[in-house]
């Protein structure tokens, strides 16, 4: 499975609980459990279902731990680890905000990445609309709007 593309990956972004999962398991496989010791405490079903979900979007895959029966771990997938890059990129953008760095985690650093994904499900609605695409010629208007720099206040 490929990392999602531009606004889904935002979209699965703008919710804190999936970056932080995708990082602690950048260190290696972890059971449910070692995730809530070593980060985020959030209720257990919580947790499952933000796994599931990453799960879904073939971000993650859960398997048995070997030599300890019972115990399921989650380990990232090529396109988890792709998708790590995203976030990187995303926090050094909010790193460079004009009015003071913002966390990914933070309130405004969610809403500014919603924004973001907002904004680009935006742009690729409004090129498709003036007719016919192909896909290549999607990317090319796309590139051309991503380029444009203007400042951004949250």
């Amino acid at each position: 499975m490929r990392v999602p593309s531009g606004g889904t990956a935002l979209a699965l972004l703008a919710i804190p609980r999936n970056g932080a999962i995708l990082r602690q398991l950048s260190d290696g496989p972890m059971s449910l459990a070692e995730m809530q010791r070593d980060g985020e405490v959030a209720p257990r079903t919580t947790q499952r279902k933000s796994l599931k979900g990453l799960e879904g979007k073939g971000l993650l895959d859960r398997r048995g731990r070997d030599g300890s029966p019972g115990v399921t771990e989650h380990v990232l997938t090529d396109a988890g680890t792709d998708l790590l890059v995203v976030i990187a990129a995303l926090e050094n953008w909010l790193q460079l905000r004009p009015k003071g760095a913002l966390s990914l985690e933070s309130t405004a650093g969610r809403s500014a990445i919603k924004s973001l994904s907002d904004s680009w499900g935006s742009t690729v609605l409004q090129t498709m609309a003036l007719g016919p695409i192909s896909l290549g010629g999607l990317a090319n208007e796309i590139r051309t709007v991503s380029y444009v720099v203007t400042p951004y206040t949250v």
